[in-house]
């Protein structure tokens, strides 16, 4: 396995080497979406030229609140892309749990991809920039397909420091308030050599995501995959 500094720089070697090949597999309403490395690369660099845009600083945090899905994904790559600190949030929190955990961990801004009821979870999410993703029927002040069509790649990329924070994990308060905790760039490279060690996949594999991606052995195979350059589909429902 080619040893990366940090999962960004995974995906843009991918991005470099393999541009075509398929990277993301959607399913949306019986059909299927698929996203190349290149299309995804397309998109994230507009997410993280928007998020910059904000007026986000470097290290500022932003919330991810998705099920499982190619959204999920892209944007945890644009949060990283715009050198800032990704808060992932389980989405079978309530909306007093949810709002807990973004005042919490003080998010300046959240991506809003696949949910079953926003309507349920809506109230707890505080006035700070939202973006909706409109195919899974989130409207929000900020549409991601509005900004994948107008918004300018003005992203300088800037690979981070192995200290630098990747991401605050949260529990998913089924025991008192959930709890955040700390990840660097380097716990996550240093984990996903050790997942390497265990389950040595070849490269290029197909993996499917099920395990909430806001659990951290998800997150592990997914940033994982993206060292050697894995192909991700999703499922559509529990019945799927």
């Amino acid at each position: 396995m080619s040893l990366f500094s940090s999962p960004l720089e995974a995906f843009l070697h991918w991005e470099k080497v393999i541009p075509d090949q398929t990277f993301l597999i959607q399913p949306i309403n019986g059909k299927t979406k698929t996203y190349s490395y290149k299309d995804t690369g397309f998109e994230i660099r507009k997410i993280a030229s928007k998020l910059k845009k904000m007026g986000l600083d470097k290290g500022s945090h932003v919330a991810i609140l998705s099920k499982n899905c190619a959204h999920w994904m892209m944007a945890d790559l644009a949060i990283m892309m715009a050198e800032l600190i990704s808060i992932p949030i389980y989405t079978s929190l309530t909306a007093s749990a949810v709002e807990q955990v973004l005042n919490h961990s003080e998010s300046k801004a959240i991506i809003l991809g696949k949910l079953d009821d926003y309507n349920s979870i809506k109230k707890g999410i505080p006035n700070i920039p939202k973006i909706g993703v409109e195919i899974y029927g989130i409207e929000e002040e900020y549409s991601w397909e509005k900004i994948i069509t107008e918004q300018i790649p003005e992203i300088t990329i800037k690979l981070p420091n192995p200290s630098d924070t990747h991401t605050i994990i949260y529990t998913s308060g089924t025991s008192g308030d959930p709890k955040g905790v700390i990840h660097s760039v380097e716990n996550i490279v240093n984990s996903i050599q050790t997942v390497q060690k265990i389950i040595n996949l070849p490269k290029r594999p197909r993996l499917f995501s099920y395990l909430p991606l806001v659990h951290v052995a998800e997150r592990l195979i997914w940033t994982y995959g993206l060292t050697i350059g894995a192909q991700f589909s999703y499922p559509e429902n529990l019945l799927t």
